[in-house]
């Protein structure tokens, strides 16, 4: 099925009271970047001002095979990622070879505070490793939205929503929407996830839902920093664009609401 996805609308820039993000992240994969143990030591040196405590992650990658007779797991340890965390505690920078991510958790910072952090770290990583090209880009945001009531009439807050099938009612419990949105041919796409929470984790008072929304772009351009940059803005642009046209006035009415003193 095909659906429009250029529009000419511009998408108003919004700064919210209680931003409902409970994280975002940039990551940024490369290819053939030279690496050493002298990397994360040089690159602390020269972010240490900022991000002055330091953690290794291990990681870990399974991969499953299915054939007519069994399934298989295989279970892969990746190379670990060193950590640089800020002295606030809401920003970690993620390096190892080829890659960089940097989070940006709670409380959230707006995009154009905390792209700074991430411009920085990533000029830095690209001195000390020299890579040869950029192979994607990614930006996530994970949102968590808290509504009021036992009961949800969906579409008063959201603009994609369950369909129930006719003759079931109008009502229904956990759900999980996803889809892919081409934003061009083999170029940048979006992925869209809304949910609800586990019932489990629910409040009385409240439903809980998550809209997660993953920006990507694939590339295979020479890691010139201009460029780099301008896809990044793109990016984050169409994380932008998908949450407001999810949301109506009411959801934005309830995080924007001043909080009690």
């Amino acid at each position: 099925m095909n659906t429009p996805t250029e529009s000419s609308e511009v998408v108003p820039i919004r700064s919210y009271r209680n931003p409902p993000v409970v994280e975002a992240f940039c990551e940024v994969y490369f290819t053939s970047s030279s690496w050493d143990d002298s990397v994360p030591e040089e690159f602390f040196k020269q972010i240490k001002d900022m991000f002055p405590r330091q953690e290794e992650r291990m990681v870990r990658h399974a991969e499953i095979t299915v054939d007519e007779d069994n399934v298989k797991t295989d279970l892969q340890h990746r190379p670990p990622r060193k950590l640089f965390i800020a002295k606030t505690g809401d920003g970690i920078i993620q390096i190892t070879r080829d890659l960089f991510i940097f989070n940006q958790l709670t409380p959230y910072r707006h995009f154009d505070e905390w792209k700074e952090h991430l411009f920085r770290g990533l000029s830095i990583y690209k001195k000390l490793t020299s890579p040869q090209s950029i192979e994607r880009i990614g930006i996530r945001y994970m949102n968590r939205f808290e509504i009021p009531g036992t009961e949800t009439a969906m579409e008063d807050y959201f603009t994609v929503y369950p369909t129930i099938p006719l003759g079931m009612g109008n009502r229904h419990r956990g759900f999980l929407i996803r889809f892919e949105i081409p934003l061009e041919d083999q170029g940048p796409s979006l992925l869209f996830t809304l949910s609800s929470v586990d019932a489990e984790t629910r409040s009385l008072d409240r439903q809980s839902f998550m809209l997660d929304l993953y920006a990507k772009i694939p590339l295979a351009i020479e890691p010139d920093e201009t460029e780099l940059k301008r896809h990044i803005t793109l990016a984050h642009k169409n994380v932008v664009k998908a949450f407001e046209g999810s949301i109506t006035d009411n959801l934005r009415a309830l995080f924007n609401k001043k909080e009690p003193t």
